[in-house]
């Protein structure tokens, strides 16, 4: 045992000290006519014997190099050879270098050599990567995610240009809902993760697994057309320029939650903190058996079925919240094989534990302003995330083969305790209190096979992608219990009504299961050819996608058969009958309780969804690579179905046809002028058209689909002008215009009711600025040059057309305005570093209401957040402080009264209907990296 201790000791030590004697250079090499990569490049490091040949993705990687600085050559068939002097290798560190090549004009011409610095070459190798960028496009990488304090991608999406998030989770693109945003993982799209509406949970995705995000803002034909807001590309690691293994383990700190009371119901499984429901919340097997019977058995067979059902109802008391936990294992290696061939792996795993309390206070307004009931919540929670991450690649100068798998899940136990009263008329108030527990399970399962191929000396390429994802979402057991004060009486009752009329949220059981399994298979063939002298590209594609959804939900309610007459049973909250034992079995006997099926709020439905697609895009270059200009046109047919038991097939079918075209002129090297046009389509999910009512106990609220529902079509419009300064600073200026034809809105009915309908027409427009850039023009000096500022703002307005009527204000789901701004401070070592960042989003439509008066609006707040980052021991252990929501500042909702034109809040005129607090949080991290 000692002996195995003393190697594994001196293997450690000499894995240590290699790192500190080598370093890596890596990059990517391209034509600068074109920015085409260019696979089969030599690369030489001058004064060694190392070399390396580029990949068909024209990426290079030269492993174990000294430290010092070298001379780098290049070398290519038909083009000029270039040379990079002045390339600086650190140990243990990554050196990018990515190099664009001239073409010769001719042979004799390619024996030219050209000679630039490390530093001139850096700056306009990112310039070029910039410029074949024929779209709109903003991002963020890898390298400013660690920069921030964001856990997962729902808080990474904040700090991109035009993008907000709602709920944490869902990408709100140029302030246009989740519902109009596509969602692409390493190229193939992505599930929906939500059972009612097209939207995916990006609090699913940690952000330690996320290479770079890149949000495209206007759309080229091999991209997909369901994207009117933007498509949301994010591509997950994948080959390591250094063999690395990394632990991190964190914890933190809530001001409203950390070492608080904590409350939860009495429903436990024996695996939630895994992360999994598991079997103990299903329904009772002597319910299953007679499911599709039970509304035909006797009174007596009803009572005896429902006390299997577990009594669970009531609150459990928990010692106080105590810290969460969070911990990472990663690592991954690239291994060089002859002729420029590597293969590279990647695997991650990761698993955080959290409690959270919210304090939430809610009411509900007539037309007249007059208030219904006043609510206050507080909603205690436990969060499980998992997720894990595996990539496999080949690649070699023709040939690169990926299989990526990413797995996420996510569990949550919530619970809430309300109190409040009912307004039931301007001289009677009904005092309530009510629990419920909501238990849910959700994940995205999602593997690809991806494959790119070049063959001749014309570089023709095939790429293609084979892709199944699945998402999932049980939600077993959830409880409702509402008791009440009616009629003046000093003492809490339970209301139940018969069998014929049981109210889900008066007593009631939940129980829903999605799944949702896409499968996807694109195919593209790309030409380059040369006209009029310069390099120009042909290509075309196919893609077939199937969708297929499972879903169920079913809704008991609690009702009594007491009573000889259907008048129902009052209960009455005493020391005998408490809340904890109200269903007990003798109960149950002594009050005639059985469950009833509620049928306005069960459904079973399978949505099958098959869209074929098919494109031709030719991208063009003239003026010697000034003007780019890529157009083409997509088309897509869509059959989309809804089976519901005993229910009529519903069947919608399209064919749409969507051009689209971008041109690029390249003012100068630093500076582009992009104008792009394309036309997208929206349509509606199977939650929306299916028609069953869902209870939501959080917004209190009742949900409700829409068969009649239509297909959304918009034309897009924008210009965008870019400057670069230096390779890692910019400033931009965009404008855009939309026009959506039937756009679907959430609507809010009246009467705590929900639906979707179609507008007639509608319009959104706006502007975007963005910068980033170092503080090195006040003052030059190092430290200032190590300073960044940056930031974006984003301004939109609108207009809808509903039933004939022209509305000045908003889309649903748009944003006012949207602010993001940030300073960051890094080390001339980069070993420790520093951010502040800030976000506001301005006011967003929710619902749009029926009648004036009913149009929900949340309410903007500022959100600051801090993080500093140190790393010691040659830079193998950092440590990470985070202090997130430091204004504490509450989520507000409220309805719009008076002049909707005018949507700011008026506390004269409007009213809050939701108001929701959370506390600071605090972080501490702390990661260990092992690499050479």
């Amino acid at each position: 045992m000692k002996s195995l201790l003393l190697l594994f000791c001196m293997v450690g030590i000499s894995f240590l000290s290699q790192a500190q004697v080598y370093g890596t250079v890596s990059g990517k090499i391209y034509a600068q006519e074109g920015e085409n990569a260019l696979a089969g490049v030599t690369v030489i490091l001058q004064g060694t014997s190392q070399g390396a040949i580029s990949d068909i993705d024209g990426q290079y990687l030269l492993r174990q190099v000294p430290a010092g600085e070298y001379t780098l050559q290049f070398r290519y068939l038909g083009f000029q050879t270039k040379i990079i002097t002045g390339v600086k290798v650190e140990p243990g560190k990554i050196t990018t270098l990515n190099v664009g090549l001239e073409r010769a004009a001719s042979a004799r011409l390619s024996e030219i050599v050209v000679t630039a610095s490390f530093r001139q070459n850096s700056i306009q190798a990112l310039y070029a990567d910039r410029k074949k960028q024929s779209v709109i496009s903003d991002g963020i990488s890898a390298d400013m995610i660690a920069r921030s304090p964001d856990k997962h991608m729902g808080d990474v999406l904040q700090r991109i240009s035009g993008v907000s998030v709602e709920d944490g989770k869902f990408a709100v693109v140029r302030g246009l809902a989740a519902r109009y945003n596509e969602t692409l993982l390493n190229h193939a799209p992505a599930p929906s993760t939500e059972p009612d509406v097209k939207a995916f949970s990006f609090d699913i995705i940690p952000s330690e697994m996320v290479d770079q995000v890149v949000v495209y803002k206007t759309l080229t034909p091999d991209q997909p057309g369901d994207a009117a807001g933007g498509a949301i590309q994010v591509r997950t690691k994948d080959f390591p320029a250094l063999p690395y293994f990394s632990v991190s383990l964190g914890t933190g700190y809530n001001s409203q939650t950390t070492f608080r009371d904590f409350y939860t119901g009495r429903s436990k499984g024996n695996l939630d903190f895994l992360g999994w429901v598991g079997q103990s919340r299903n329904l009772p097997s002597a319910f299953q058996q007679v499911r599709q019977l039970y509304a035909t058995l006797s009174t007596d067979q009803k009572i005896s079925i429902t006390q299997q059902f577990p009594n669970t109802f009531g609150a459990v008391s928990q010692p106080p919240s105590f810290l969460p936990f969070s911990a990472q294992l990663a690592g991954g290696n690239t291994l060089t094989l002859h002729s420029g061939r590597k293969i590279g792996y990647m695997a991650a795993v990761s698993y955080n534990y959290s409690h959270q309390v919210l304090n939430q206070d809610q009411a509900q307004y007539l037309l007249s302003k007059e208030e219904i009931y006043d609510l206050h919540s507080d909603i205690y929670q436990k969060k499980v995330r998992t997720g894990a991450l595996l990539n496999l690649a080949y690649s070699s100068a023709h040939c690169k083969l990926a299989w990526m798998t990413f797995a996420s899940n996510e569990f949550h136990n919530d619970f809430y305790i309300r109190t409040g009263n009912i307004f039931v008329s301007s001289d009677q108030v009904n005092p309530v209190y009510s629990l419920n527990q909501h238990i849910a399970q959700q994940g995205l399962y999602l593997t690809q096979l991806m494959g790119s191929h070049q063959m001749g000396n014309n570089h023709l390429r095939i790429d293609w992608t084979t892709s199944y994802g699945r998402s999932y979402r049980s939600e077993p057991d959830q409880r409702i219990l509402t008791i009440e004060k009616k009629n003046g009486s000093s003492n809490y009752a339970l209301y139940l009504s018969n069998e014929n009329s049981p109210a889900v949220n008066t007593a009631a059981r939940i129980y829903s299961k999605l799944h949702e399994d896409i499968y996807n298979a694109q195919i593209s063939l790309s030409v380059p050819f040369r006209w009029n002298s310069e390099s120009q590209l042909l290509k075309a594609g196919i893609s077939e996608t199937y969708r297929q959804r499972l879903f169920s939900i079913l809704a008991l309610g609690y009702a009594s058969d007491l009573d000889p007459y259907g008048r129902g049973a009052t209960i009455d909250i005493s020391k005998d009958v408490t809340i904890e034992n109200l269903f007990s079995d003798t109960n149950i006997n002594r009050y005639r309780i059985l469950l009833a099926n509620i049928p306005q709020n069960t459904k079973d439905y399978t949505g099958k969804s098959h869209l074929s697609a098919a494109y031709v895009l030719v991208e063009n270059h003239f003026f010697r690579n000034l003007l780019q200009l890529t157009w083409g046109v997509r088309t897509e047919y869509n059959f989309q179905q809804l089976i519901s038991l005993n229910q009529p097939t519903q069947k919608y079918e399209n064919l749409d046809l969507l051009p689209s075209i971008n041109t690029t002129y390249h003012v100068q090297p630093q500076a582009d002028i992009r104008l792009g046009y394309y036309r997208s389509v929206n349509r509606p999910e199977f939650r929306e058209l299916a028609p069953y009512r869902y209870y939501d106990y959080n917004r209190n609220f009742i949900v409700s689909g829409n068969s009649e529902l239509k297909r959304s079509l918009q034309d897009n419009l924008d210009l965008r002008v870019e400057y670069y300064p230096e390779a890692d600073e910019i400033f931009s200026f965009s404008l855009f215009y939309k026009h959506f034809q039937q756009p679907v809105e959430q609507v809010n009915l009246g009467n705590d009711v929900l639906s979707y309908d179609n507008a007639n027409h509608a319009y959104d427009y706006g502007f975007e600025l963005e910068m980033n850039k170092r503080l090195n023009f006040l003052i030059h000096s190092p430290f200032w040059n190590r300073i960044f500022l940056y930031g974006n703002f984003s301004y939109l307005d609108g207009g809808v057309n509903f039933q004939g009527q022209n509305q000045r204000r908003p889309l649903q789901g748009l944003s006012k305005y949207m602010i993001n701004a940030g300073i960051s401070y890094t080390s001339d070592r980069g070993d420790f570093s520093l951010s502040v960042l800030f976000n506001r989003n301005g006011e967003r439509m929710i619902f749009r209401g029926e009648n004036d008066g009913l149009d929900t609006y949340e309410h903007p707040r500022n959100m600051l957040d801090f993080q500093a980052s140190k790393k010691f021991f040659h830079q193998r252990f950092q440590c990470r402080l985070t202090l997130s929501n430091l204004f504490m500042q509450h989520t507000q909702l409220y309805y719009k009264y008076g002049n909707t034109s005018h949507i700011r809040f008026d506390p004269k005129q409007d009213r809050i209907i939701s108001d929701v607090q959370e506390g600071l949080t605090a972080g501490i991290s702390l990661r260990y990296l092992i690499s050479r």
